[in-house]
């Protein structure tokens, strides 16, 4: 679309061509356009595919052969091609008066076009036309008129294309050589797993890390389940895989797209040598390249967002209780008279925020590919443009916080199970137990006391020592241990009593 478009038009009477310019580009709703365009074309005119002056002779020929050389009883009948138009009719039209007239109508359309389709297809035998004397027939429909559309923007769009081509490449063989390397898309199928090394040659769709590794690894035929990890086994794991991958960025992805840039030097260095090495020559140059960081930067980006998305997704899998072993193992302790979580539950959401940040850090100062073409700059520090760890995503992390605010809420709960056992925390029992002592007490009270603190111990041997709460699994051996320590001290105390009251009796 050209603002000085120009068409043209054959006129028959005179022979010439004349070339009709049409409007400049502006605003005009479809019908002002189709008035404009009537005051130029004669839509009149029976156009004719010759000019020989014979045409009118031709066409009465045509129509009448039409018309009268092919008899009607030769024509299948309309019924015989099965339309049945009543049964997709409504049925409110079914009886209306008009029905009538418009079947009639339909049928001789279908006769016309039966029998002119029959003398068309005579027609496409030169001796028939020449025997018949018909040197043309008339077109179905008139010469197609542009009509340009109603919008101001057909003057611009030229320049705003070239613009793009000249300083956005998006031409360029190399620029789609790179977008057909990308790394980064969804729905992977490239895996970094931890204790693997297979890295696959096409780098399409390459996630960051791979959270399948957490629940489960491969060591020969065996799967063993790793999960629930502690707070620095999941960090181990995260810091791992972010860093093979950094690796097959630095060493494989760039190193190919390098290796794209020497092959097809041609198609970008011509850049320069077109416009005989000037500045402009340089700063197009310089501007090709910054389109090349751009596009490898948000390849970085596309994939950046895709590890955490899935790592999003992999956290909310254990708060719909998918996995019902729990992600991360946390110890229930006993600190003075409390029970505490160890590692505490805000240094795990802590892990999870790190987390966040270290694969942030896996894509971050990866440099640019000029820096490896040119010896120039190969001691700049210029880098890709990737997230920044101030981020508010990465900062923040909203969903991941309350998630995890949530998930904590059941294990909290769960630790006041243990608070008929507060006196065993507070030594409240010891004391007890000093007071019993000191008092005189025969063997059968002795045996009550000792039977309550046995029964204290298996209430505590009847708790799990192990339960998952979606994300955490509350690992509580060292508390029960701890109790069970207490409880059974006691009664080595009241033992004890017995026993230096039965030697005291003995001596007497």
């Amino acid at each position: 679309m050209i603002a000085n478009f120009i068409t043209k038009r054959t006129s028959l009477s005179a022979g010439k061509i004349t070339l009709l310019p049409l409007s400049p580009s502006r605003p005009m709703s479809p019908c002002e356009r189709l008035k404009l365009h009537s005051s130029q074309f004669d839509f009149t005119t029976v156009f004719t595919e010759d000019y020989n002056g014979k045409e009118n002779n031709s066409h009465k020929r045509y129509w009448h052969y039409i018309e009268q050389g092919v008899p009607d009883s030769l024509l299948p009948a309309f019924e015989s091609h099965g339309f049945d138009f009543s049964k997709r009719m409504p049925k409110e039209i079914k009886n209306r008066e008009e029905l009538g007239l418009l079947m009639e109508e339909i049928k001789k359309d279908y006769v016309l076009s039966i029998k002119r389709s029959i003398v068309d297809y005579v027609l496409l035998d030169a001796t028939e036309r020449k025997r018949l004397d018909i040197s043309s027939v008339p077109r179905m429909f008139k010469d197609f008129i542009p009509i340009r559309a109603p919008v101001p923007w057909s003057e611009t769009i030229q320049t705003a294309k070239a613009f793009l081509e000249c300083n956005l490449f998006v031409t360029n063989p190399v620029m789609t050589k790179i977008i057909d390397m990308s790394v980064f898309q969804s729905e992977s199928d490239f895996k970094i797993q931890v204790g693997k090394n297979e890295l696959t040659q096409n780098y399409s769709n390459a996630p960051t890390i791979t959270v399948d590794s957490m629940i489960e690894n491969s060591f020969s035929s065996q799967k063993i389940k790793r999960i629930p990890l502690t707070t620095g086994e999941f960090q181990s794991i995260i810091r791992e895989q972010c860093k093979e991958f950094r690796q097959v960025i630095l060493t494989k992805w760039l190193p190919e797209i390098i290796q794209v840039f020497i092959e097809m030097k041609s198609t970008w260095y011509s850049i320069v040598t077109s416009r005989n090495g000037s500045d402009e020559s340089y700063d197009l140059l310089d501007s090709f390249f910054r389109s090349v960081a751009t596009l490898m930067s948000n390849q970085l980006w596309e994939t950046l967002n895709n590890s955490i998305d899935d790592f999003e997704k992999f956290i909310f899998t254990f708060e719909q209780n998918e996995n019902q072993n729990g992600l991360f193992k946390i110890n229930l302790t006993l600190s003075g008279s409390s029970v505490r979580f160890e590692p505490a539950l805000n240094e795990v959401e802590n892990v999870l925020i790190q987390t966040m940040e270290e694969i942030s850090k896996a894509v971050i100062e990866i440099p640019r590919v000029e820096t490896k073409l040119f010896t120039s700059l190969q001691n700049e520090n210029i880098f890709l443009s990737t997230i920044s760890l101030d981020d508010p995503r990465i900062v923040e992390c909203t969903e991941l916080r309350n998630t995890f605010a949530r998930n904590y809420v059941e294990p909290q709960r769960y630790i006041l199970q243990y608070e008929k056992f507060k006196a065993l925390m507070t030594q409240k029992a010891d004391r007890k137990i000093e007071d019993f002592i000191k008092e005189r007490h025969d063997l059968d009270e002795y045996e009550t006391e000792i039977n309550k603190l046995m029964k204290t111990r298996i209430e505590i041997n009847s708790l799990p020592l192990s339960i998952s709460f979606s994300m955490i699994n509350l690992d509580c051996n060292a508390l029960a241990e701890d109790l069970l320590n207490r409880t059974r001290a006691l009664i080595d105390k009241l033992v004890e009593q017995i026993l230096s009251k039965a030697r005291e009796d003995n001596s007497q």
